[in-house]
């Protein structure tokens, strides 16, 4: 097992973050719940069956580092879109950040004037983006879960940011979510999201990862079981509470396979924010989809 120390690794290697919070205690294992729980010093019994989905709860722990930790992650993305804007010969657009977390992204598009609504499911999350963006009347902030968004008004693009489309359990609620935004977006409008790949999760389970926040340490255990193709994050906080959280990779084919059958089209691929292009062992996908125009 190898132990890494998260200052020195690349951006990229934040890993792969919450998706389900599970509860053990005592070595025993008990129902899965949302949210941290305690286990007594001890290590936690692993799930028998493995599952990813969408917890309110998830990032309960997590949100209060979680700006120190990755914070920096979503401002790469502020140029791009920036630019997606200008080639859509647009001044300000209208653009919907779903899986927000604290809002950084929603806060930054916001400060440049575009009408940016933000969705996220964990409550904790959302909290942390109210207070960044409370004094813009042009930022809006829901709590839903990414696959049943609502929405008055189609947009002109569309976020998805951080590997949030990892949590998604299964190409059922991938559908799903790919179908929703395609609703969502105007005709020619742009879809920007990131993913993390197989070839990450294979390349980093086994490690562990000791994070200082404010004084504060903590452990994060990666694992990647190939048969279930799932993908586990344990933290654990000095408290004894422990945060089990998990998510699927999906292949490049299949994104744009669905993202086809929802008037939707792979325009660009990129495997880092230099640049670089996607290929099979590239450990993150970055794709700018646009909604077809039909006839």
């Amino acid at each position: 097992m190898t132990v890494i120390t998260f200052q020195n690794m690349a951006v990229e290697v934040k890993v792969f973050l919450p998706i389900l919070s599970v509860i053990w205690q005592n070595d025993k294992q008990l129902t899965p719940v949302a949210g941290p729980t305690r286990c007594n010093g001890r290590m936690p019994v692993p799930l028998q069956q493995e599952t990813t989905g969408m917890s309110p709860m998830m990032y309960d722990r997590l949100s209060r580092m979680y700006d120190a930790l990755w914070g920096d992650f979503t401002s790469h993305y502020v140029a791009l879109i920036e630019h997606l804007i200008y080639k859509h010969g647009l001044t300000y657009a209208r653009i919907a950040d779903l899986a927000c977390g604290t809002g950084s992204l929603v806060r930054d598009l916001g400060m440049k004037g575009h009408i940016v609504h933000g969705v996220d499911i964990a409550p904790s999350m959302i909290k942390i983006a109210r207070k960044k963006t409370r004094q813009f009347r042009n930022v809006t902030l829901r709590r839903e879960n990414m696959i049943e968004f609502t929405y008055r008004h189609r947009f002109d693009i569309i976020s998805c940011t951080f590997d949030s489309i990892n949590y998604l359990a299964g190409e059922k609620e991938l559908q799903a979510f790919i179908k929703r935004v395609s609703g969502a977006l105007k005709t020619g409008g742009s879809f920007v999201f990131d993913l993390n790949t197989e070839h990450m999760y294979a390349t980093y389970q086994d490690n562990v990862v000791t994070h200082n926040v404010n004084g504060e340490s903590f452990i994060q255990r990666l694992s990647y079981n190939p048969r279930s193709q799932i993908a586990t994050a344990m933290f654990e906080f000095p408290d004894g509470t422990i945060e089990v959280h998990q998510q699927r990779p999906y292949d490049a084919r299949t994104i744009k396979r669905i993202l086809a059958r929802n008037r939707m089209r792979v325009v660009k691929t990129y495997a880092d924010f230099s640049g670089s292009p996607f290929r099979p062992d590239s450990h993150r996908l970055i794709c700018i989809a646009e909604k077809k125009i039909v006839g």
